[in-house]
C-alpha cells in the first residue's frame, strides 16, 4: 500500500544509511535509500554482490505529515526537498520515482538484458522500467545509466544486469559479451 506522504530528505552523500535510520527512530517512519546489486568477479567466480547508491537522498513514507524543520534537525539533512509552493509531500514524476523505489524496497536487483544481434533489450528488472531513460550502456561490464529527476535535479545512477541471449530457442546466460561473439561463430 502506497503511503499516503511521501517526502524526499537530501542529506550529505555517503550519510544515507544514518540518516534514514535517524529519521525511522525520531519519527517512526518507513525510509528507504538506494542499493543495488552488481556481478563482481573475484577468484574466478562470479558473485552478487549489494552495494549502497550514494545517491544523497532518504525518501520518507508516512501516512501522516511530518514537519519539514524537524526533519531539517537531524544531523548530516540537508534540506527536505519542496516545490515553488512549499509543498513537501511528491507529486508527479518525483512521486513516480519515490513509489518505484518502494515497489523494489529500494534495492534495484540485476535486470535482465538480451542481446540480440547488436542490440540490447531490457527483458525484466528494475531497469525496464526506465528502459526510456537509458542514457548509456555498458556492455563489456554490463551497466547501464539512467537519469532520474528528483525534485529540479537530474540524477544519473547505475544499474546492472544479467546477459542473455537466444541460443536453439533457449535462453542463455553470458558471463561476458565476448560470450555472445564466440557463440555467433
Amino acid at each position: 500500500m502506497i503511503p499516503e506522504y511521501i517526502y524526499c530528505v537530501s542529506c550529505m552523500t555517503s550519510s544515507e544509511t544514518a540518516v534514514a535510520r535517524r529519521i525511522e527512530e525520531t519519527f517512526h517512519v518507513r525510509t528507504i535509500y538506494l542499493s543495488y546489486d552488481r556481478e563482481e568477479k573475484k577468484s574466478g567466480t562470479w558473485t552478487i554482490m549489494t552495494h549502497p547508491v550514494h545517491f544523497g537522498y532518504v525518501f520518507v513514507y508516512t501516512d501522516q505529515p511530518l514537519n519539514p524543520l524537524r526533519i531539517r534537525d537531524i544531523e548530516n539533512v540537508n534540506r527536505v526537498l519542496q516545490y515553488d509552493d512549499g509543498e513537501i509531500n511528491l507529486t508527479g514524476e518525483d512521486r513516480f520515482f519515490a513509489e518505484w523505489i518502494l515497489r523494489y524496497d529500494g534495492h534495484i536487483g540485476l535486470s535482465r538484458a538480451l542481446l540480440v544481434g547488436d542490440e540490447t533489450r531490457i527483458i525484466d528488472g528494475p531497469l525496464k522500467d526506465y528502459e526510456g531513460t537509458i542514457r548509456r550502456i555498458d556492455r563489456h561490464k554490463r551497466r547501464a545509466w539512467v537519469d532520474v529527476i528528483v525534485g529540479d535535479e537530474v540524477k544519473s545512477i547505475q544499474m546492472y544486469f544479467e546477459w542473455l541471449t537466444v541460443q536453439d530457442g533457449n535462453l542463455i546466460r553470458l558471463r561476458d559479451s565476448r560470450d555472445h561473439l564466440q557463440n555467433k561463430g
